[in-house]
């Protein structure tokens, strides 16, 4: 098990669950949150382990992971 699954999958259910419990509605903040952590967390990872050429394909996914979570939740 990575270090991520743990942390990230459990961020994920914690804004998750933050988003049910406090707002009730949909938030596009909370979800855009959800979209823009594991990205931040895989740079920060790819900078440590200096592997600067992951960082460009990881950059391309978060553009488009952002997009199309604004896209879903926005309609």
């Amino acid at each position: 098990m990575s270090v991520y699954n743990w942390y990230g999958n459990n961020v994920d259910f914690l804004l998750w669950a933050m988003d049910i419990v406090f707002y009730r509605q949909r938030k596009l903040d909370i979800f855009l949150m959800m979209a823009v952590l594991p990205v931040v967390y895989f740079i920060l990872a790819e900078i440590w382990l200096q592997n600067y050429l992951a960082i460009i394909s990881t950059v391309l996914f978060g553009i488009v992971h952002v997009i199309n979570t604004y896209l879903s939740i926005a309609n």
